[in-house]
C-alpha cells in the first residue's frame, strides 16, 4: 500500500495527503513562518458564498468573527483571504499565541506584512513622521511605527487578518495592538477571529459607529443544507436530520462525526453535552483503538509534527506512517502555505494534552522531558527549556540551560532567544551554574539594567567556583561580558586600555574558538574607535569578519556601523554613508530578530546626513527614547548621536528649550544608570545649548556645577575621554569663552584643539573647531584671521562635505564666505565658498526663524554700537555719517530693535555678539 495515501473519510479508500514531515533542524524558522501563512484549505471544506461575502474584510475598517472553538472561524476567514490574495489584494495573516508579548507581536506583524508584499522599510525613507506620532519607547513601538508608515505609503487597499486573538493575554501586547488599530491608515481593513475578546482590546467604538461588522455563532452554524453538502450523498434524510439536530451545526463536530463514519461508527450516536470535550471524547477518541488513542494523546504534547522526534520522545516507531493512516485525523491537521509540516487543530491539541495530564501525569512529564532532551541535542535550547519546565524537572532545566553557549545563542538566534532563556532561569539555577549567571548578566546589560547586570556579574566573578576544567573558556566569556558592561555602560575610557591589551593577547592564542575570537575582535574594534585609534579599529573589524564566518549575518551590520563611525569621524563621508547603508541593508533583512541594529543604523545615518547639510529636515525614521536605546543595547556612539540629532533639530526649529529638555532627560538617565562618560558628554552639550540660547551666565554655572574639567587643556585629554566627549567638551568650552569675550583663552584652546584633531585625523571635530575659531576671530574684530580659518575649513570641505558647522555659525559665515569666494585664488576653495554661501542664503536659519543675516559692514557697526557714537563709528570705519545712520537703521530693522541698547541685547541673545566680560 502507498505510504503517501490515507483513508478518505467515509470511503475506506486512500486519498492523497501532504507529507507531514518536518526536519527538526528547521523548526524555529518554520514555526515562525507558520504563524504568518494563510492556512491551507481543510479537506471537505464547504463553500458558503453568502457567508464568505459577509466575512470578507474589504469594504469596512473592522470585521469580527466571535464564536467558541470549532465553529470554523479560521477556515472561513482563510478562505476569504485566499480569494482576496488571488485577486492581488495584499493580505497579511497572523495567528496569535499565548507567548506573544509586545516584542513578538510587533515582530510577527512586520513578518505578516512582508509576506503580503509590504516590507517595513520599503520606500519610506522620504516619509516624515506623521503628526501626533509618539516617540518610540520600546522596540515593539518602534517596529509598529515603522510598519504604520510603510502601510500608509501603500495607496491600494490591504488586509490584516488576526486569528486566535483570544490567546493575546499580555496586557502590554493588547495595548500595542490597540495603538496599532488606532493608527491604522484608512486603506487597511482588519479582521479579528477569536473565541472571547481579550480583556482590554478596544474594538467597541468601531463596531458601534458602523465602521465594523460582527459574525457570531448563529452566523457560523451549518444549516441543514450545508450539512447535506458536507456529507455528500452518503446520508439518508433521517440521518441528515438527526446529525443536523444534535450537532447544532457545529463544524468540528461534523468533521469528527464524518471521520467516525469512515471508521465504521453508526450514523447517529447523539451526545447530550455538545461541549468540545464531550464531542472529542465521544466521536474522536472513542473511535480509536487503545494504542492509537495513546499515540494521539502523546503527540498532542508536541508543538509540531516531527515524526523523528516523536519516535525518539515516545519510544515508538513508524510515527510517520501511523499519522498518515489514522483516518480520524483527516481535516484535524492544519498546514499553511503548502508547508510540508503540520500541527494538530488547537482545539484537539489542547483537549488531548489536558487529558494526557489528567489520565497519566507521569507520562505527561516523561514525554515532555524526552522532547526537551531531543530538542536540546538539536540545539533548539529555548524550545527545549519550555518542555523541561512542563516536565517539572529542575535538574533537566539546569542541564538544558547549562549546555547552551550564551554567546553562540545570542549570535545565532538574537537577543530575544537569550531573553526567553533567561525567563526560565530561577535564582537557585543562576547561583549554582556560573555560565547561567553570565546569561542573566548579559540579558540585563543588553536590556539596559546596568546596575542589575553589574550585581550579577560581581556575584559570579571568577573565583573558586570557576576553577574547573572549563576555566579558560569561562575566562573568555567573562572577558566578553566585562567588555559589554564597559561598552554598554559607557564607562570611562581609561578602563578600556587594559581590556584591549588582554583581548589582544587572547586573540593571538592559536586554539581559541573562532567565534570567541571574532567577538573579542569586535569588542576591541568598538573600544579602539572610541579611543580614536581608527587604523587599529579597522584592522580588528576585518579580522573579526573573517573569524566569525557564517555568524557574520548577525554581526556584520554591527561591524559596518563601527567602520562607518570611524569613517565619519575622519571625514570620509562617502565611505561612512556606504558603511551605514550596507549595515542597514543587512539589518533590514534580519530586522525581525534584531530591530535594534536597524534603529542604530538609522540614527547614525541621520547624524551623518544632518552634519552634511545646511538645512535640518525632519527625520524619516521614528524618534526613539533613551529608554528604548538602553533596552536595545546601545553603545556610547548611539546615545550621543541620537541626543545630538534631536537637540540640533530642536534648535534649528527655534526651540532651544526643547533641545535643553532632551539633553537633561538623557543626562538624568545616564546618571541614574551610572553611564559616566555619557553624562559627561551630555553636560557639555547642555552648556553649548545654553550659550546658543543666550543664557551665558547659566552656561557658566552649568560648566562648574556639572564638574566639567577645570582647565581648558583637560578637555583635550584623549587618554581619559572618548573622542566624542572631547569634541563636546572642547566645543562647549570654546562657545562659552567666546560668549564671555575671553578671546585669548578661546584662541589658546582653539589652537590646541586644531593640533590635537589634525594629528588624530578627527576631521569632523576639527571642522567644528574651525567654524568656532572663525566665529571667535570675527567677533574679536580679526576678520583676516577669521577668513583664514574659513579657508582651512573649506580646504577640508572639498574632501569632507560637512556643511553643518558653518550653518551653526550662519550669521558670521555668510559674509565671510562671500569674501573668500571673491578673493581666494584656489578654485576648489572658492567654489566651495560659493556653494555653501548660496545654500546658506537659501536655507532657513538653523537656530531660529528670526535669526537675521548681517553683512560684514553691519557686524562692524553692531560691535561698536554700545560704546561709540555714530560719528566715532564713521571715523573708525572710514564711512560717512549718513552711511553709518543707514547701517544703524538696517540693524534696527533686522533685529527688531527700538534703540541702540535694545539692538545690542537682542544681538547677544541671538549669539551674534558675545556677552560682556565680568
Amino acid at each position: 500500500m502507498d505510504d503517501d495515501l490515507a483513508p478518505a473519510p467515509g470511503t475506506g479508500r486512500r486519498a492523497p495527503q501532504p507529507d507531514l514531515v518536518l526536519d527538526s533542524e528547521t523548526f524555529p524558522s518554520w514555526l515562525r513562518e507558520h504563524k504568518v501563512e494563510i492556512p491551507d484549505p481543510v479537506p471537505g471544506y464547504v463553500q458558503r458564498p453568502e457567508l464568505e461575502q459577509r466575512c470578507s474584510p474589504t469594504g469596512r475598517e473592522l470585521t469580527v468573527l466571535q464564536a467558541p472553538g470549532g465553529f470554523g472561524k479560521t477556515a472561513l476567514l482563510a478562505a476569504c483571504c485566499r480569494r482576496l490574495r488571488d485577486a492581488d489584494v495584499p493580505v497579511a495573516w497572523l495567528e496569535l499565541g499565548d507567548a506573544d508579548d509586545p516584542a513578538a507581536l510587533a515582530m510577527y506583524l512586520a513578518l505578516s506584512f512582508e509576506r503580503a508584499g509590504i516590507a517595513t522599510f520599503d520606500a519610506v525613507t522620504d516619509v516624515a513622521a506623521p503628526a501626533g506620532e509618539r516617540e518610540s519607547d520600546t522596540q515593539a513601538q518602534y517596529r509598529a511605527n515603522l510598519l504604520i508608515r510603510a502601510i500608509r505609503h501603500v495607496e491600494a487597499p490591504c488586509i490584516l487578518a488576526l486569528d486566535e486573538v483570544e490567546h493575546l493575554r499580555n496586557p502590554e501586547a493588547v495595548a500595542l495592538l490597540n495603538a496599532f488599530l488606532e493608527a491604522a491608515p484608512r486603506q487597511l481593513s482588519i479582521a479579528l477571529a477569536f473565541r472571547e475578546r481579550p480583556p482590554g482590546l478596544d474594538i467597541a467604538t468601531r463596531l458601534l459607529d458602523g465602521r465594523g461588522g460582527t459574525l457570531t455563532v448563529e452566523d457560523l452554524r451549518f444549516s441543514r443544507a450545508d450539512v447535506g453538502r458536507f456529507f455528500g450523498s452518503r446520508l439518508s434524510r433521517r440521518e441528515l436530520t438527526s446529525i443536523a439536530d444534535y450537532s447544532a451545526g457545529w463544524p468540528i463536530a461534523l468533521t469528527i462525526h464524518r471521520n467516525a463514519l469512515g471508521a465504521g461508527a453508526p450514523p447517529s450516536d447523539p451526545v447530550t453535552d455538545d461541549a468540545a470535550a464531550a464531542w472529542i471524547d465521544a466521536r474522536l477518541l472513542r473511535g480509536l483503538d487503545d494504542d492509537d488513542r495513546e499515540f494521539l494523546l502523546d503527540i498532542s504534547l508536541f508543538d509540531w509534527i516531527d515524526p523523528e522526534l516523536i519516535d525518539e520522545a515516545t519510544g515508538r516507531a513508524s510515527s510517520r506512517r501511523r499519522i498518515r493512516t489514522m483516518a480520524p485525523l483527516a481535516g484535524l491537521l492544519r498546514t499553511a502555505g503548502g508547508a510540508n509540516a503540520a500541527q494538530l487543530h488547537p482545539l484537539i491539541r489542547d483537549h488531548c494534552a489536558e487529558r494526557r495530564f489528567r489520565e497519566n501525569p507521569q507520562r505527561y512529564r516523561a514525554v515532555h522531558a524526552a522532547i526537551a532532551r531531543g530538542l536540546s541535542r538539536r540545539d533548539h535550547v529555548v524550545e527545549a527549556l519550555r518542555h523541561a519546565a512542563e516536565a517539572g524537572d529542575p535538574e533537566l532545566l539546569a542541564d538544558v540551560a547549562a549546555s547552551a553557549d550564551p554567546v553562540a545563542l545570542w549570535i545565532g538566534r538574537g537577543f530575544d532567544a537569550l531573553q526567553l532563556m533567561d525567563n526560565y532561569l530561577t535564582a537557585d539555577l543562576v547561583a549554582a551554574h556560573p555560565r547561567l549567571a553570565l546569561v542573566r548578566c548579559l540579558v540585563r546589560a543588553l536590556s539596559g539594567d546596568m546596575e542589575g547586570a553589574r550585581r550579577v556579574y560581581q556575584a559570579a566573578a571568577p573565583g573558586d567556583s570557576f576553577r574547573n576544567a572549563d576555566v579558560r573558556s569561562m575566562d573568555r566569556n567573562h572577558l566578553l561580558i566585562l567588555g559589554i558592561l564597559h561598552v554598554l555602560g559607557c564607562s570611562p575610557l581609561a578602563h578600556f586600555s587594559e581590556l584591549v591589551d588582554v583581548g589582544s593577547a587572547l586573540v593571538a592564542e592559536p586554539d581559541l574558538d573562532p567565534m570567541v575570537r571574532g567577538m573579542l575582535r569586535q569588542g576591541m574594534c568598538l573600544s579602539l574607535t572610541d579611543m580614536a585609534e581608527f587604523d587599529r579599529a579597522t584592522t580588528e573589524a576585518e579580522y573579526a569578519r573573517a573569524d566569525l564566518g557564517h555568524h557574520t549575518q548577525y554581526l556584520s551590520p554591527h561591524l559596518d556601523l563601527q567602520l562607518g563611525i570611524a569613517a565619519m569621524a575622519q571625514g570620509h563621508t562617502a565611505d561612512a554613508s556606504g558603511r551605514y547603508q550596507a549595515a542597514l541593508a543587512l539589518a533590514r533583512e534580519a530586522h525581525l530578530g534584531d530591530t535594534g541594529t536597524v534603529m542604530f543604523g538609522e540614527i547614525l545615518a541621520a547624524e551623518l546626513e544632518l552634519e552634511r547639510n545646511v538645512s535640518a529636515r525632519p527625520l524619516a525614521s521614528p524618534t526613539v527614547s533613551t529608554r528604548l536605546l538602553s533596552e536595545s543595547g546601545a553603545s556610547h556612539d548611539i546615545y550621543a548621536a541620537n541626543v545630538g540629532v534631536a537637540a540640533e533639530l530642536a534648535i534649528a526649529s527655534g526651540a532651544p528649550d526643547r533641545a535643553l529638555a532632551t539633553v537633561l532627560s538623557a543626562r538624568d538617565f545616564a546618571r541614574s544608570t551610572e553611564r559616566t562618560a555619557l553624562a559627561t558628554l551630555l553636560s557639555a552639550m547642555r552648556v553649548s545649548i545654553l550659550v546658543i540660547a543666550g543664557r551665558v551666565e547659566d552656561a557658566r554655572r552649568a560648566w562648574h556645577g556639572d564638574d566639567l574639567p577645570g582647565r581648558d587643556d583637560a578637555c583635550l585629554d584623549f587618554a581619559i575621554y572618548r573622542w566624542r566627549e572631547v569634541e563636546a567638551m572642547a566645543c562647549a568650552r570654546l562657545r562659552l569663552l567666546i560668549a564671555c569675550a575671553d578671546f585669548k583663552a578661546a584662541r589658546d584652546l582653539a589652537n590646541r584643539l586644531d593640533i590635537a584633531t589634525a594629528s588624530r585625523r578627527l576631521v569632523r571635530t576639527r571642522m567644528r573647531g574651525l567654524a568656532l575659531s572663525m566665529r571667535l576671530e570675527s567677533l574679536a574684530g580679526c576678520v583676516d584671521h577669521a577668513a583664514a580659518h574659513l579657508r582651512t575649513y573649506l580646504g577640508l570641505f572639498t574632501r569632507a562635505d560637512y556643511a553643518r558647522p558653518l550653518a551653526r555659525e550662519r550669521t558670521v559665515a555668510v559674509p565671510l564666505l562671500g569674501h573668500v569666494a571673491e578673493t581666494c585664488t584656489e578654485e576648489t576653495v572658492a567654489t566651495a565658498a560659493r556653494d555653501i554661501g548660496d545654500a546658506l542664503a537659501a536655507a532657513a536659519s538653523p537656530f531660529a526663524p528670526t535669526m537675521p543675516t548681517l553683512t560684514a559692514r553691519e557686524l562692524d557697526v553692531l560691535k561698536r554700537l554700545e560704546h561709540h557714537a555714530d560719528g566715532q563709528i564713521a571715523r573708525d570705519l572710514n564711512l560717512t555719517y549718513d552711511r553709518v545712520r543707514y547701517q544703524v537703521r538696517r540693524l534696527f530693522a533686522k533685529l527688531g530693535a527700538r534703540s541702540r541698547l535694545d539692538a545690542v541685547h537682542r544681538a547677544r541673545a541671538l549669539g551674534i555678539l558675545p556677552e560682556p566680560p565680568l
